[in-house]
């Protein structure tokens, strides 16, 4: 499978199955001296982690890529929105935020593979 085509299933496979997480298993926050950890956090540390993987096995660096935007995107813009609870998870602009970024990774997938991993 190319890798500009397993990086989107793989971020939008991330933006679905934390999205069933979160609706299967509501209000659980990750916490780290009393403070919430966001799964944004998550995906930006297997942004960084693909480099070094990538070094290695290619594949698994665009795998952990892909993961890390997924993450990242679904909860960027709840976040930039100032948080919350999953109420406000759930609102129309925090899932509209995730399928406009989700869509921008689809759109510039080629971009991104090619312009970090080449």
């Amino acid at each position: 499978m190319p890798d500009n085509v397993l990086l989107a299933l793989i971020a939008g496979v991330a933006v679905v199955g934390i999205r069933l997480g979160v609706w299967c298993i509501p209000e659980v926050d990750v916490k780290m001296f009393r403070t919430v950890i966001h799964h944004f956090w998550f995906g930006i540390f297997f942004m960084v982690l693909s480099f070094p993987l990538s070094a290695i096995n290619h594949t698994l660096g665009v795998v952990a890529l892909g993961v890390g935007l997924g993450l990242a995107a679904d909860e960027l813009v709840f976040m930039l929105r100032g948080g919350g609870r999953d109420k406000q998870y759930w609102t129309a602009p925090s899932i509209l935020g995730a399928l406009i970024l989700l869509v921008s990774i689809f759109y510039f997938q080629t971009s991104l593979v090619s312009f970090l991993f080449t």
